[in-house]
């Protein structure tokens, strides 16, 4: 790929995950009953609204800024699919709001909320793109495995989980655990938790290569380590009271030193 070519991909690729972002944006714009109940009311919905979209946008943004500089290193690629994944599950939780909202008579609207609740492939892409920090390689052709069990394990997700949803909320039994529904949704669980074991190992090939790298990309993985810990801290602190607040002021943190990587 020429440089130039790089350049229109990248952009075009962000164009395409801010097209994402904007539709939601638009459809909470002419029907504020869509808007994510689990923001908070009043001004401090003035706060928490402005930081997601940022977010929203941060991902997608540094993935095609390192796709137009670097176009041969994974880690681009993955971190904008990383973040486009999220932005979509945004976009389709607002989408599914308004369908149910307006009486949709298809059942297209629990099928966008579907797509949002269990389309979970922001993880296990973000932690891929660490697992290829920094130069889009692994550390070491031992590190196959963990690259392989985490990509077969989001595929699973991916396949299974909105099955099993399904599967489950079509049941008549009275015990839906039981069910193949529900199995397939006790399996989803699994899996999710087994992706979060996986990131200790994302964390240990990080140590690896910074014990055999040099300057440069020891001070890169400084960055992102410092990024990991903040983004950890919002993730905790966004579940205590007032999370909101904590998020809204530990949140914006995590930018600076995610973008450090250019």
């Amino acid at each position: 790929m020429t440089p130039a070519t790089a350049r229109w991909t990248a952009w075009l690729l962000w164009l395409l995950a801010s097209a994402v972002i904007l539709v939601g944006g638009a459809i909470n714009v002419i029907d504020p009953g869509t808007i994510d109940p689990n923001l908070p009311s009043g001004r401090a919905r003035l706060i928490a609204a402005p930081i997601l979209v940022l977010l929203w946008f941060a991902f997608p943004t540094l993935g095609a800024l390192i796709i137009a500089r670097h176009p041969q290193n994974a880690v681009g690629w993955l971190v904008f699919a990383g973040g486009l994944s999220e932005d979509i599950r945004g976009s389709t939780e607002t989408m599914a709001l308004l369908l149910n909202m307006r009486g949709d008579v298809l059942p297209l609207g629990g099928a966008v909320a579907l797509l949002h609740q269990e389309a979970r492939l922001t993880l296990p892409l973000l932690s891929l793109a660490l697992l290829f920090f920094p130069d889009g390689h692994l550390p070491s052709p031992r590190w196959r495995l963990l690259a392989l069990l985490i990509g077969c394990v989001a595929a699973l997700d991916v396949v299974l989980s909105p099955v099993g949803s399904w599967m489950r909320s079509s049941a008549a039994e009275l015990d839906a655990t039981y069910t193949p529904g529900g199995v397939l949704l006790v399996l989803t669980s699994s899996l999710r938790r087994l992706e979060l074991l996986a990131l200790i190992g994302v964390a240990v090939s990080l140590v690896v290569r910074f014990r055999a790298a040099g300057r440069r990309t020891r001070q890169q993985i400084k960055w992102i380590a410092a990024a990991s810990i903040v983004a950890a801290i919002t993730a905790v602190a966004f579940w205590l009271p007032g999370g909101w607040a904590w998020s809204g002021t530990l949140g914006p943190l995590e930018l600076p030193v995610e973008f450090a990587y250019l």
